[in-house]
């Protein structure tokens, strides 16, 4: 009886040996097998090598204010006199963020059959830069056409625009700085899919 046992526990062994040596696992038996197709590939996501931004003006529009009071000297009456003046008040300010990626897209994500775009998250305070103004970005998706990618093969550039940004340079506000945090987006069977990584760029004006 326990030369049986023994002589079944030396089948197993050897059973188990042998799959894991032919790396296969009987599951259900042979029947569940599938063979996995020869075009079968993996793919690999987009990957931001890196990025820059500029500002680019493109118009503005100067509003002054009226402003009175006791501020005028008046030298012969040695007193101060009550007297109105135009002052610069504020200058509204639009243009254009420009974006440039470099991006590693070895299986052909930035396609136009897949709607590649650039999504600008929210912009983040720069470290360390007192008296400045964030630029008016909300999140935002840009579509990459064919003519905004340069360079074939699996590097490209990508140039964007992220256009009509508004800034308004008042006494309080004269520098606008930001720092702009930037993924690549495109579908693939209908799903969003996203780059490997984020890259965050600084932008900065000061009028």
């Amino acid at each position: 009886m326990r030369k049986t046992v023994r002589l079944s526990y030396v089948v197993v062994l050897l059973s188990l040996l042998f799959s894991a040596s032919g790396c296969t696992f009987l599951i259900g038996g042979t029947s569940a097998f599938v063979p996995i197709p020869d075009d079968v590939r993996l793919q690999e996501i987009p990957e931001i090598l890196g990025c820059s931004a500029e500002f680019v003006l493109r118009s503005c529009n100067e509003s002054y204010e009226r402003v009175c009071g006791w501020f005028c000297w008046d030298e012969d009456e040695e007193e101060w006199d009550y007297c109105c003046w135009t002052a610069w008040a504020h200058t509204d300010c639009w243009g254009d963020i420009v974006i440039q990626l470099t991006v590693r897209d070895p299986s052909d994500d930035l396609n136009q059959s897949k709607s590649p775009r650039v999504r600008v998250l929210d912009p983040r305070p720069v470290a360390g830069a007192w008296d400045t103004c964030l630029f008016d970005v909300t999140q935002t998706d840009i579509p990459i056409t064919s003519t905004d990618i340069a360079q074939g093969g699996p590097v490209k550039t990508v140039t964007v625009r992220l256009r009509n940004v508004h800034v308004r340079f008042t006494r309080d506000c004269r520098t606008f700085v930001a720092e702009l945090p930037l993924r690549v987006l495109f579908n693939v069977d209908g799903q969003e899919l996203l780059s490997a990584n984020e890259c965050s760029v600084r932008v900065e004006y000061d009028r």
